[in-house]
Parts: C-alpha cells; sequence; structure tokens
C-alpha cells in the first residue's frame, strides 16, 4: 500500500512548489474533466474549499472522470438520492507522506508495478494497480476503470489530478425507497419546463451552468415555468423542502 500511495504521489515531488493552479481551480477549467463532474464540483465549492488552499503541508489526489464518460452516466451524481458531497468525497484522497520522497526510492528497478487501496475521504477503499516503466506505466482502479494519464497527472499547487474514464461509486450508496423524487419533463425542454410530484411546500431554483439565479420560488404542487426566453443551454434545477434537496441538469433548446 505505502508503494502504490507514493506511485500516485511521484507527480507531486517538486510539483507543490512550480504549480500555482489549485486542483479546484485546475479541475473546474481544464477541458479534458467532465463539464458534468466540473458542476458537481462547483455546487460543492464551499465545502470543497480545502482543494482551493495551495498549503504546502496538504496534499491531495483527484481522481475526475473524463470528457468522454457518458452524460448519462455522469448526471446520477448530480441529481441522485444520495448527498453529492458524499459522493464527490469517494474521488478524492488525501495524501499523507511528505513531497521529499525521490522516484529512486520507490522504484530503484523498471519496469516498476504497484498495487493496493485507497482510503478515500468518505471513508470508502478504491483498489488500485499500476506497472510499467514510469513515467509511461498504467493504472487500473477496480480492474475496470482506466487511468487514462498515470505518469502526467495534472499539476497542482496542492496535489495532483488522475483522469478516469468512468464514475468511482462507493460500494454501498443508500438509497431511500420511500422517497419521492420530483419529475423535471421534457429534457431538453424547449418553452416550457414542468415539475410534477411536489407533495409539500419547498423552494425551486434555476441557475445557468455558471452558478447564477434564474429563478427562485416557493411551490407546493405540480408546476410549470416558462423557458421561452431563457437562452439555449445547461441549467441546474433544484428542489428543497425540510426532509429533502433534489438537484437534476436539464437542457433549453
Amino acid at each position: 500500500m505505502k508503494k502504490l500511495i507514493i506511485f500516485l504521489l511521484l507527480s507531486t515531488i517538486g510539483f507543490s512548489q512550480d504549480c500555482e493552479d489549485s486542483i479546484l481551480d485546475l479541475a473546474s477549467t481544464n477541458e479534458n474533466i467532465n463539464q458534468y463532474f466540473q458542476i458537481a464540483l462547483s455546487l460543492n465549492v464551499e465545502e470543497l474549499n480545502f482543494l482551493d488552499d495551495c498549503n504546502p503541508d496538504e496534499n491531495y489526489t483527484l481522481f475526475a472522470p473524463g470528457v468522454d464518460v457518458p452524460t448519462s452516466a455522469v448526471t446520477p451524481l448530480i441529481g441522485g438520492t444520495t448527498p453529492m458531497l458524499d459522493l464527490l468525497y469517494h474521488y478524492i484522497y488525501h495524501n499523507p507522506l511528505a513531497p521529499e520522497i525521490t522516484l529512486q526510492w520507490v522504484c530503484p528497478f523498471v519496469p516498476c508495478t504497484v498495487e493496493g487501496e485507497f482510503f478515500m475521504l468518505d471513508g470508502n477503499s478504491i483498489f488500485l494497480e499500476g506497472g510499467g516503466e514510469i513515467p509511461n506505466g498504467t493504472g487500473i482502479i477496480n480492474n475496470t476503470i482506466n487511468v487514462l494519464n498515470p505518469g502526467e497527472p495534472l499539476c497542482a499547487c496542492n496535489g495532483v489530478i488522475y483522469i478516469i474514464d468512468d464514475l468511482l461509486w462507493p460500494p454501498s450508496i443508500h438509497i431511500d425507497e420511500n422517497s419521492q423524487n420530483p419529475v423535471l419533463y421534457p429534457n431538453p425542454a424547449n418553452n416550457v419546463l414542468n415539475i410534477s410530484k411536489i407533495s409539500q411546500n419547498g423552494v425551486l431554483e434555476i441557475r445557468d451552468i455558471n452558478g447564477k439565479f434564474i429563478l427562485s420560488k416557493e411551490i407546493n404542487q405540480t408546476t410549470k415555468i416558462n423557458t421561452e426566453d431563457y437562452k439555449k443551454g445547461v441549467y441546474i434545477v433544484s428542489y428543497t423542502n425540510l426532509k429533502q434537496k433534489f438537484t437534476q441538469l436539464i437542457s433549453i433548446n
């Protein structure tokens, strides 16, 4: 396990002082990272502010889904019943080792092969194995998910980002089978967006992709929203009451 941790930390050696952007800034703007994952980060920016702190004593590894991960696979990260922050924590690993550790100490021989577990911030673990000549090795998570940039992670002032080709779901996701989430349709919408299955008072909010509020109103029943004047694009719709908070992405054509 120790060797594995060092394997993924190799790129932090000397990088923390040379790379100016934080993990949060880099992950939110890099064109190779899935835009819906970036939206999830932006919706939890206050809780994830530790990823924005360029503290040389705190280093993190972020596994971020790439742009080729299908939209249908990523949207449950935002609109599911499990709290979004809990799911995001499963993509973040806190590096406990000092950056002074050298590549020669880890892999004195080539090729270098390492394997082991990472315990993520949500308390669950992922298993990663890698091999090959550093820095051109390969990385595989849980035998199915590929690390697309194992030898060349994105460098941040407080750690590194590895881009992966699928989502990391915790081994057990709590699903409340009795919950009644709102239904938004059609999606994409043209002139009208319908919100149904509303059974109690709550607040409906619509924000654009940059987080700007477009609408905020109290609703207690099925509601129609006129979207005729909305610009084309992706919007974040959330509904909050005393018992739940529901978030979903919708497109306006």
